[in-house]
């Protein structure tokens, strides 16, 4: 892959979706699975996360939804600030902007399983 080549990650990160609850799609899931099938042959450190894996991470806050999530990680990484969508109502569709929480949320949760990290607290 020519971004594999281009960037040289040291592994890569994706969200967990063979489990049975997963809500993906299932042209997703297959989709999610060529892909890990072909960074695994790459030679690349594969890392997977569920969505509770996610949630558990952020679960200091009041809330622990997709929005509060990206409201946190804007918070921690000021140069997501101008990017955090507007609330999410029952009838809106999900902003794109979201895609770019989703894989910082990931990293943040790597971060604490994988490196040791400690859980995220806020500051006072």
């Amino acid at each position: 892959m020519k971004i594999i080549e281009r960037f040289s990650p040291d592994a890569v990160i994706l969200e967990e979706m063979e489990m049975a609850d997963s809500c993906r799609s299932p042209r997703l899931r297959t989709i999610n699975g060529y892909l890990a099938a072909y960074i695994e042959g790459y030679g690349l450190p594969l890392y997977r996360y569920s969505p509770t894996q996610v949630r558990t991470t952020f679960s200091y806050l009041p809330q622990v939804t997709k929005g509060a999530i990206a409201v946190e990680i804007a918070r921690l990484t000021p140069a997501f600030l101008r990017l955090v969508p507007r609330r999410r109502r029952a009838w809106m569709s999900e902003s794109a902007r979201m895609g770019l929480f989703d894989a910082a949320s990931l990293v943040i949760t790597h971060y604490r399983v994988e490196l040791g990290g400690q859980d995220l607290q806020p500051t006072p």
